[in-house]
């Protein structure tokens, strides 16, 4: 097997893992989780903010069991964010001061990449 075919081998069974583990996060929290409409309260960018590509992370308040609460962790949000902006976001209703950051479109992905791979890294081997 060639060295650029086993690379993608790993790299696609390291993706299945991945998925296998945010799969395990979707079935255990299944019927778990709530949702409710956030407004981003405080924006933070990775790098040094200048380039439009960078990463944004926010903190958001929400409503959710008849309460408001402001979240304990920071979730990614789109580049166009801005304090104020409404998003969709779900919470652990066990715990609901944690946003929820599984999503199934992600794991489907993740699942879809790391067969890519692994069949690839087969044939390219």
């Amino acid at each position: 097997m060639s060295v650029e075919g086993m690379f993608m081998c790993v790299a696609g069974v390291v993706f299945l893992l991945l998925a296998c583990k945010d799969g395990w996060n979707l079935w255990k929290n299944k019927g778990k989780t709530g949702d409710a409409t956030g407004t981003v309260m405080e924006v933070y960018t990775s790098g040094n903010g200048r380039n439009p590509k960078d990463a944004k992370w926010a903190v958001l308040r929400y409503e959710a069991q008849g309460r408001e609460y402001i979240s304990e962790n920071r979730i990614q949000v789109p580049a166009h964010a801005q304090i104020g902006t409404k998003l969709p976001v779900k919470y652990l209703k066990e715990r609901p001061q944690r946003l929820y950051t599984v999503s199934m479109k992600r794991f489907v992905m993740i699942l879809a990449l790391g067969a890519a791979c692994l069949v690839i890294g087969l044939i390219h081997g």
